[in-house]
């Protein structure tokens, strides 16, 4: 009779786990926008800021009429690349995988000469767009296989072996800005 009652107990426990979603964690979407692009470009997929939705944009004063936002499946639609790369101060070398930021460029039609990339904690990075058309000039989505994330690189590095980028210090990885959240294309 016990054994009974315990298969009982044990059987309506696990339907009530399954119909709760208790069973095991549902994997995140891969569809949450991790880059948004701004400025001179030519292919949008947005419109303009929101102030309720786009909070933290507006919070660090990106303001903009039309954009191209990239999720991480969508920036690795573009092709993902593969580079194992080490840098001065790094510990080890870093296996990286990301689309290749010439192909990201492409996708919304860059117009401007010039790029101004900006973390999260607000650093930003300037390129001029000619310097960084080399096939081995990533937007990392991940490293080690995993992907990149908040408190860590993510959502997004800009990354490239040591010398690769004309003007590049290749005594440490002043250059390689992580944490990217937004892109402007401009001309200066």
């Amino acid at each position: 009779m016990f054994r009974a009652f315990q298969r009982a107990a044990i059987a309506a426990i696990a339907a009530c786990l399954s119909a709760c979603g208790g069973a095991a964690p549902a994997a995140p979407a891969d569809n949450a926008i991790v880059l948004t692009v701004t400025g001179e470009i030519g292919a949008t997929n947005r419109g303009p800021l929101d102030e309720f939705q786009d909070a933290f944009l507006g919070h660090k004063g990106v303001k903009f009429d039309k954009a191209f936002e990239f999720s991480r499946a969508s920036l690795n639609a573009l092709g993902v690349q593969e580079a194992q790369i080490k840098r001065a101060n790094w510990p080890e070398l870093v296996t990286l995988r990301g689309p290749r930021l010439k192909d990201v460029l492409a996708a919304v039609k860059a117009q401007g000469n010039t790029l101004v990339l900006t973390a999260l904690d607000g650093y930003e990075s300037k390129y001029p767009v000619s310097a960084l058309q080399s096939d081995t000039v990533l937007l990392a989505t991940e490293a080690y296989g995993k992907p990149l994330s908040i408190g860590g690189h993510g959502p997004v590095w800009l990354v490239f072996p040591a010398g690769s980028v004309p003007g590049d210090d290749t005594s440490g990885d002043a250059g390689l800005a992580w944490s990217i959240y937004h892109i402007a294309v401009v001309t200066e």
